[in-house]
């Protein structure tokens, strides 16, 4: 007997798992599906600080992003989203649509709280704070509360 995935919407759940409760199976995949987009956006945030980054050092990039802070920060969330799309695509075989939606639900707080520096209303300090935790905080609603991919309709 298999059970249609409840993150993904689509495909059997796991043989480990499909035998557990409905709600052990779901939160098993949600936490499975959680834990690899952090990772990724992780490794991204990580080969941009370490590897591109440095690379860009002759170009003035980096001087740049002393001047501008923010512009600096959202090259890195940026440099999150798009391995965090990536593995959506590939490994989990979602649409464009959910995967861009999901990507917006996540970078949505972080352009407020960036409005919100660009206005001289909080320090740029509060969004390295607060960004990334905010940035999963949002994903793990999506995830949750959001579209499941099987209602999204497919743009390609």
């Amino acid at each position: 007997l298999s059970r249609v995935d409840p993150v993904n919407g689509s495909g059997p759940v796991s043989k480990t798992i499909a035998h557990q409760p409905a709600w052990l199976a779901q939160g098993i995949n949600f936490i499975w599906h959680f834990a690899q987009m952090v990772f990724v956006m992780e490794v991204g945030m990580w080969a941009y600080m370490r590897l591109i980054k440095p690379l860009l050092v002759p170009t003035g990039f980096s001087a740049f992003t002393m001047r501008c802070p923010l512009f600096g920060y959202l090259m890195m969330v940026a440099s999150m989203a798009l391995p965090m799309i990536a593995l959506m695509r590939i490994a989990h075989k979602s649409t464009w649509g959910y995967s861009l939606s999901m990507t917006l639900a996540m970078v949505a707080p972080v352009a407020v709280i960036s409005a919100l520096v660009v206005v001289s209303l909080i320090p740029i300090q509060v969004l390295y704070g607060i960004g990334d935790p905010i940035m999963y905080a949002a994903m793990a609603a999506y995830l949750v509360f959001g579209p499941k991919p099987a209602t999204v309709h497919a743009g390609c």
